[in-house]
């Protein structure tokens, strides 16, 4: 027996929508393409046709359809008739249905294999490219079939996650800054939140504390660095968990028993922490396969990337902001076919000289507007460098004045754009000498 035809299975199956009205509801679990046989494929393409205008699923009506659907010379009555005779009880829809389409998705892989094989023989291909187009068959033949869907349906799966949401059975990713889950409610999947910030403001620290909730409520993360070597990342990660001082960490020098003590503890803490990075200056082509992989083996429920300007492609671009779009789009696409949060940290352009300045926009972010575009979410980063900042508020000025004198920086971030909820302001600490955000007491 062939595994990848199952004309009995088809036949029967349109037999048992004729043979039973109620049966007819199993006709959205299967599509026309599913089916081999020709003259099942025209039967199932004729009864959506029927059932989309009200009519029942008779076998004159539907050799009527079919013929009008086909051409008149199609002679399919005859046959609609076998089918009907062929299941005498009317009942197996849904288990002929699950046949027919486990053989359509064993032909479809047999077709990927044959797909697969040329392009390996071939050494014009991209391999890079072929695994992912392949992976994303894959993915695709494992998911449910997709297609137009009702209202009703997606109400209710919102109404679903809601019931999930209120029962604690899934929850957001935390971002490890409370004021900013607050006013987000955290990292969902499916969404691209963009973290900008100017030079130096602190946005790879934020990522990091980001990876590091997430990873310390129980999450797998996957951390994409091409601005900082794996050395100087573990180095943060370190200085976060030690309380050491990263400069007394970047030297090696005047390091304590007690010191190394911490060190060791720190170290403890990482091994608890699945966080894996990947450096290497890799293409977002690249990048997704390896994700992809990662997703596929349950080990990445997210993606952080720093930073988006520094992201290659192996598409032919004719401008750098061409470039910066594409790569921007392919993030936010990884969110949706992956079904995680991709973080990507993003660079904003320094101030004109004769401006001061304040609190960033989303028209700063450098190298392309596909961006604001494409993000979900978009928080920015600020820090105040003295208390006539207009950002600033004013009940806070004393705070960072406080602040200032223990060493730490008032921060602002700047949620300009929130596509499931309200935009606004949250303020926290940042510490730089141990690369980490405190919340502010506010008493």
């Amino acid at each position: 027996m062939d595994a990848l035809f199952a004309p009995d299975a088809e036949r029967a199956f349109v037999g048992s929508i004729l043979r039973s009205p109620a049966a007819a509801r199993v006709l959205s679990d299967v599509s026309p393409d599913d089916f081999a046989d020709v003259a099942a494929k025209r039967a199932v393409t004729a009864a959506n046709a029927l059932r989309s205008a009200g009519k029942p699923l008779e076998v004159t009506l539907l050799g009527c359809e079919v013929e009008r659907l086909y051409g008149a010379n199609t002679a399919v009555l005859p046959v609609l008739v076998e089918m009907f005779k062929c299941v005498p009880n009317g009942g197996g829809a849904a288990h002929y249905a699950e046949i027919v389409k486990d053989a359509a998705r064993r032909r479809r892989l047999a077709d990927l294999a044959d797909v697969i094989a040329k392009a390996a023989h071939d050494p014009t291909e991209d391999v890079t490219a072929t695994i992912e187009a392949a992976r994303d068959k894959v993915r695709e033949m494992s998911a449910a079939r997709g297609g137009w869907r009702s209202a009703v349906d997606v109400t209710m799966d919102a109404y679903e996650h809601i019931e999930a949401m209120s029962k604690g059975e899934v929850h957001a990713i935390p971002t490890g800054v409370r004021t900013l889950d607050v006013l987000t409610g955290g990292l969902f999947r499916g969404e691209m939140t963009i973290l900008g910030a100017r030079p130096a403001a602190g946005k790879t620290a934020l990522g990091l504390q980001f990876a590091i909730a997430a990873a310390d409520d129980g999450n797998r993360v996957c951390f994409v660095s091409e601005e900082m070597s794996a050395v100087q990342m573990g180095n943060r990660m370190l200085a976060r968990d030690s309380g050491l001082n990263g400069g007394k960490l970047r030297s090696g020098r005047d390091i304590s028993e007690d010191d190394w003590n911490a060190l060791s503890s720190a170290l403890g803490m990482a091994a608890e922490r699945q966080i894996a990075f990947l450096h290497g200056s890799p293409s977002v082509e690249e990048i997704r396969q390896e994700v992809s992989a990662k997703v596929d083996a349950d080990e990445c429920d997210l993606l952080i990337v720093d930073y988006l300007q520094l992201i290659r492609t192996k598409e032919r671009c004719n401008a750098e902001y061409e470039r910066i779009g594409h790569v921007s789009r392919a993030f936010k696409l990884m969110s949706l076919d992956l079904n995680i949060p991709v973080v990507v940290l993003a660079q904003l352009r320094r101030p004109d000289k004769d401006r001061r300045a304040g609190c960033p926009t989303m028209d700063e972010l450098r190298g392309s507007g596909d961006i604001e575009q494409d993000a979900d979410n978009i928080i920015l980063i600020h820090k105040p460098q003295d208390e006539r900042d207009s950002s600033l508020p004013a009940e806070d000025k004393e705070t960072f004045n406080a602040f200032r004198r223990r060493g730490l920086d008032y921060t602002i971030f700047n949620v300009c754009k929130l596509r499931q909820g309200r935009t606004g302001m949250a303020a926290a600490a940042f510490d730089s000498a141990h690369m980490r955000f405190l919340e502010i007491d506010r008493g």
